[in-house]
């Protein structure tokens, strides 16, 4: 048996690259691999079980103009920075010990982008992405890329 992690493109689902290992390998040490396939100039949907600094720290630094999006998890916690406009704020997220341990060159604290909403018929939810810019990236079209995931 074997892990597969993926790379593709959302629309087209065409795939972009691919890494295998060992079934006992996680996702997340197959996808750091892939990270280095994401052209400059991407935005990247991840899982919420990506949603940590080591991941996507990588992502935005290792590339130009990068970036990520992915659900909040119930239990993230963030320190607003700024609203920016009703349920959608700048946002602070700390970096834990144990992620600088293993990576020394992460910073201790990273800024991205809130941004609440309700689909009818669901519970409302949260989107985080490095997309900072309001004007730019209005929050409902983050949300609506995020929906085509």
């Amino acid at each position: 048996m074997l892990r597969l992690a993926t790379l593709m493109a959302v629309r087209s689902h065409l795939l972009a690259s691919a890494s295998f290992g060992r079934f006992e390998d996680s996702e997340i040490v197959l996808t750091l691999s892939l990270w280095r396939e994401v052209p400059d100039d991407s935005l990247v949907l991840v899982d919420r079980n990506f949603l940590a600094a080591g991941i996507l720290h990588p992502l935005v630094r290792d590339g130009r103009n990068r970036h990520w999006m992915t659900r909040a998890k119930t239990t993230s916690k963030w320190t607003v920075l700024k609203s920016m406009a009703p349920r959608d704020d700048l946002i602070e997220l700390q970096i834990s010990a144990e992620a600088r341990r293993m990576d020394p060159s992460l910073p201790t604290t990273y800024v991205a982008r809130a941004i609440k909403y309700q689909r009818k018929g669901f519970q409302p939810q949260t989107v985080l992405t490095s997309l900072t810019d309001t004007k730019q990236f209005p929050a409902k079209d983050v949300v609506a890329r995020y929906h085509e995931r």
